[in-house]
Order: structure tokens, then sequence, then C-alpha cells
């Protein structure tokens, strides 16, 4: 099975419902699976000053509503987990997880994180009972033995490997070579190190980069 290439159909982070759906049309017009992005619970908590209980709700109805018009994937963002937390900061994020990840239905979520490393996060990060986890290996390489570690064993695994900056390919092929022996080609992706950066030029050198792994 070939590694399969990661990215957003749609550039916008949102919580509108309306606005959601319309860049979910859009993507299926265009014949493309929609995936949206979404600000992950516990980073637009900190935006909005909301109550948690409340935001979730709103995650919880916006998830759920996904699922019944037929979108299969979203990102969650919460960069916010390669930062230093406090205990409530991580029990924010314990409740965040629980919550939306034992919906009875919602669409697959890729917890994505970028701007450095998981570091003491990381068990955080890999126990959310999500299906996916986005990893920035641009900023934090050294990160990616870690992660392959504590990954649990049905979790996949998007690999932040290019930006739109000058990363070569030929430079991130011996991680995704070293994820994929780990993982197996099932579960990995390849996306952009920040999955709302992606250009025409860092979406051909990711197709590059799978087409040489294979």
């Amino acid at each position: 099975m070939p590694i399969r290439t990661s990215w957003l159909a749609a550039p916008t982070i949102t919580l509108d419902p309306v606005s959601v759906l319309r860049e979910v049309d859009a993507a299926r017009a265009q014949g493309v699976e929609p995936r949206p992005a979404l600000l992950g619970p516990v980073r637009f908590m900190k935006h909005s000053h909301g109550a948690l209980n409340r935001v979730l709700n709103i995650y919880a109805g916006l998830l759920t509503l996904l699922r019944e018009e037929g979108v299969h994937g979203v990102q969650l963002h919460e960069p916010g987990l390669v930062h230093e937390l406090d205990e409530a900061e991580r029990e924010a994020y314990r409740d965040g997880f629980a919550r939306l990840s034992t919906l009875t239905s919602r669409p697959r979520v890729c917890l994505t994180t970028y701007g450095g490393p998981l570091r003491d996060n990381l068990a955080l990060a890999a126990r959310s009972g999500f299906e996916a986890l986005h990893v920035d290996l641009v900023s934090a390489p050294e990160q990616l033995d870690d992660v392959l570690e504590a990954l649990p064993p049905r979790m996949a695994l998007s690999l932040g490997l290019l930006d739109e900056r000058d990363a070569r390919v030929e430079d991130a092929l011996p991680m995704l070579r070293r994820a994929t022996m780990r993982l197996g080609h099932e579960r990995i992706a390849v996306a952009p190190a920040r999955p709302l950066t992606l250009d025409a030029t860092t979406h051909a050198r990711l197709r590059r980069l799978a087409e040489l792994a294979d």
C-alpha cells in the first residue's frame, strides 16, 4: 500500500457550522475528500475565555453534524501541546480528549501539533483516544523515535516532514522510511509540518516524498 499524502482541502480554521459545511461542499465540488481543520477545544477556550464544558458541547455538536454530512476525517489543531503545561491545562486537555474521543458519532480525528516537540506532553497526546496524531518533524526531528515508541497500536501517525521553506525531500526520506518500517504503510501519512501552510510547491514535494518511499 502506498504512503498517503495528507493535506487540508480548506485553509481556514473555524467553528462556524455554516462556514465549515460551505468548505466541505466546495472541496467535494472539486473532487476532493474534505478534511476540515478545527481549532482544538482547549486552544479555542483560551482564545474565547469560555468555560470548557460549554466549548466541548459546541465541539461535540459540530463533530456529530460533520459525521452526519458524510465527513470522514477532521483535524483538531492543538499547537499548545508543544509548550510547557501546568496541571490545570493538562486536566483540560484530558477532559476534552475524553469527551470528544468517546462520541458515538463523529469523524476520525487527527490531533494536530506543530511548532516544536511534544516533550512531556507526548503521552498526553498519544493517549487522546483519537485515530491519528500529527507531529512537526521540521522544527523537531529529534522527537520521532519517542513518538514512535509512545504511539498506541492502532493510532496512525501524520509526519510533518516538509514546509514552505527549503526543506529537502532527500533529508526527510530517512525519517519517513524509519517510521514506515516501525508502523507499516497503512498507519503513516505525510503532510506539511504546519498543515495550514500547504502550497502547490509543498504539495508536489510531498507527492515526490511518498513516491520515493514506496
